[in-house]
């Protein structure tokens, strides 16, 4: 099978994280006690892809430990300082996951987990995924890493803070969760449009994203493997799950089913159309595609495409078909071939994630920075929300504060509103020219009607003054 190849380069892909992109720079700052402070001063953490990250803000707290330890079981309830608002978690690593770990601390109250490494290596270049078990979902709190030296230090203070209370300070730490503004907002979300995460975080974003579509710049990119070794034949035979030669592929999405590979090449391509044509109503499609498309034995992708565009209110024949087809590069004279006619969308596609090197996802890059934490909608727009160095209208809320109950409804509504206030707009603009004119106009009269009042008392004074002239002749 010539789509082994696929695979294994798939592979090698997901298991690191090779990306030109950079990773947010967070760091902990020890604040007490004073000799701690003095030896570690300010740290270097690695968030974790999970749980609902602060960015834009920082967090101050006390640290307390777990017991268990290693916090893989429910952990005893902690003997927080009185009228403690901020406690943080610190626990060791290993026997159980970092999602668990933060699960059983956020039960006890913790507002962050801050994870030891028990290994001595340079923990920011380690990647805390999820583990797929749905608790990261759940999660609302950050996980931390930070070095296995580093964390011993904090720890020792830690457990004696906890055996004497009363006699050893306890360890005060604040978090800088910083985010890098700009001016222009740029972002994209990378997906496979047969990955239900990708498209459950999409429908679900779907209503925030399209009250940002003004403001900021959004794409979705979207993961294209290809066959190494059908170069060597120009790309002329046809290859399993490959469109154009073997150029773009896709593993088969449902094994022995009848979908394969190229059907999820081909719903990219009628995404990336779709998203060209009009990126509100791309983030309509992805909800009905979401609901629609996902089912257990799907037969026929193109078909359930076709079915999410009209529930959208979308033509596709016209609109998205025609694009999809005329994308294709066919030879003179020919028919398009899709399994063997190279793309011009798709190379595009192509050259840019072979250029970024980002295999994991669904991800989301903000200003070329990769986004961390759970991929939670409403921890997303705010995280956009504080990217901007001048906050747009839909990030606003009382006091400058983002107010994301304020964002609801669908897009209809959205776009509804939006026509609403270009109508008001327009009406407010005719009635300024109205008055503009009419004050024009009533100023010309009035001055008319001024010089002709003017004219009608100089020639009645000028009468006089002949008739006062003629009398005083008379009397000579």
């Amino acid at each position: 099978m010539r789509v082994l190849p696929i695979l294994i380069l798939a592979l090698v892909f997901v298991m690191g994280l090779c990306t030109t992109m950079t990773k947010p720079k967070i760091k902990l700052a020890i604040w007490g006690p004073s000799e701690l402070a003095s030896e570690l001063g300010s740290l270097n953490m690695n968030i974790g892809n999970f749980g609902q990250v602060p960015w834009g803000k920082s967090l101050i707290g006390h640290v307390y430990p777990a017991d268990p330890e290693d916090a893989c079981a429910p952990i005893k309830k902690l003997k927080k300082i009185p009228e403690e608002t901020s406690p943080i978690v610190i626990v060791k690593r290993g026997s159980c996951t970092f999602v668990t770990k933060v699960h059983y601390a956020q039960i006890q109250g913790a507002k962050m987990v801050i994870i030891v490494d028990n290994k001595e290596e340079d923990s920011m270049y380690f990647e805390m995924i999820d583990d797929n078990t749905g608790l990261g979902q759940k999660l609302n709190i950050p996980g931390v890493l930070i070095s296995k030296k580093e964390g011993d230090r904090i720890m020792e203070y830690v457990n004696e803070f906890a055996k004497e209370p009363e006699k050893k300070p306890p360890v005060s730490i604040a978090a800088r969760f910083d985010w890098a503004k700009s001016e222009n907002v740029i972002y994209e979300a990378w997906i496979s449009s047969r990955d239900k995460t990708s498209y459950s975080f999409l429908s679900r974003f779907s209503n925030y994203g399209a009250q940002l579509v003004a403001a900021a710049e959004f794409t979705p990119r979207y993961i294209i493997w290809y066959c190494t070794h059908c170069e060597a034949d120009q790309y002329s035979k046809k290859v399993d799950n490959c469109v154009s030669g073997g150029r773009y592929c896709a593993p088969d999405p449902d094994k022995d089913g009848p979908l394969k590979g190229y059907d999820v090449v081909l719903e990219n391509l009628r995404q990336i159309c779709l998203y060209k044509e009009s990126p509100l109503d791309f983030f309509n499609y992805t909800r009905h595609y979401h609901d629609l498309c996902f089912e257990d034995n799907l037969k026929d992708l193109e078909e359930c495409s076709g079915r999410a565009m009209a529930k959208a209110k979308i033509d596709y024949k016209d609109r998205i078909k025609s694009c999809v087809e005329d994308s294709f590069i066919s030879k003179p004279g020919q028919k398009v071939d899709i399994f063997l006619d190279d793309n011009k969308v798709l190379k595009e596609e192509k050259k840019y994630y072979i250029d970024r090197g980002l295999a994991i996802w669904p991800s989301v890059v903000i200003n070329d920075v990769l986004y961390k934490g759970s991929l939670n909608e409403v921890a997303l727009f705010q995280t956009l929300c504080a990217s901007f160095k001048r906050s747009p209208d839909v990030c606003m809320g009382s006091g400058g504060i983002v107010d994301v109950t304020t964002v609801s409804g669908d897009i209809n509504h959205y776009r509804g509103r939006r026509q609403f206030w270009k109508f008001l707009g327009g009406i407010i603009f005719l009635l300024i020219i109205f008055m503009i004119a009419f004050f024009l106009i009533y100023r010309r009269i009035v001055r008319r009607a001024m010089v002709a009042e003017m004219t009608n008392q100089i020639n009645a004074t000028v009468s006089e003054y002949f008739k006062m002239t003629e009398t005083s002749g008379v009397r000579a």
